[in-house]
């Protein structure tokens, strides 16, 4: 009798520690369950990260687009700059007449790219060099100019003599400028830059 009472307690002990055991898994379960929940986002934070990721986006993009517009401006500015002392320099050294003629975008890469007939303050596509008149042989070529960019002149001709002089009686302006792609005109939220060259042909860049 006191051997089965023995048993009875034995087995009622080893009952209560199984159930025991698992209860403490369940709780620890729970406990981990309870602090994974906290290490996560609320809707609530998710919302206010939207908001402040919009707000960059509507700051950053624009900025990114005038600074790329920007660029496109300069990198036109330089590149007729040099070609025009490069074109002064020639004309002296040869004796020379250097023509700048503006062509058509599509044709400034063409054997015998034809000049288009422009008047002052008309926007130029592109451009070449040209020795001796319109007809005469292509000794550079510039780049199309990107798009949304105007590059104007103040006077129908853009040319150096044999002595390197700029031909008319006023100074030769050239401006180049982003326009709007809506307004189809100068943006004036970007800086225009002005290519000035003296009736002597000195050539300067102004901001």
């Amino acid at each position: 009798m006191v051997h089965s009472n023995v048993q009875l307690l034995r087995a009622l002990r080893r009952q209560w520690s199984a159930q025991g055991l698992v209860a403490s898994a369940m709780g620890g379960a729970t406990r981990t369950v309870r602090a994974s929940r906290q290490h996560g986002f609320s809707l609530l934070e998710l919302l206010v990260v939207l908001a402040i990721v919009g707000v960059l986006s509507s700051v950053g993009v624009p900025a990114y687009q005038r600074l790329d517009e920007q660029q496109r401006v300069d990198n036109v500015t330089r590149e007729f700059a040099q070609q025009m002392q490069s074109a002064r320099v020639l004309a002296q050294a040869r004796g020379l007449v250097m023509l700048a003629c503006p062509v058509a975008a599509g044709d400034v890469d063409a054997v015998n790219p034809s000049c288009l007939n422009l008047t002052a303050d008309s926007s130029w596509p592109a451009w070449v060099w040209r020795v001796n008149g319109n007809s005469g042989t292509v000794v550079y070529r510039g780049q199309t100019a990107p798009k949304m960019v105007s590059l104007t002149s103040n006077r129908a001709t853009v040319a150096f003599d044999e002595a390197g002089r700029a031909s008319g009686l006023t100074n030769l302006t050239i401006t180049v400028a982003a326009i709007d792609a809506q307004t189809g005109v100068a943006n004036n939220s970007l800086q225009s830059i002005k290519i000035r060259v003296s009736n002597l042909g000195q050539v300067t860049v102004e901001p």
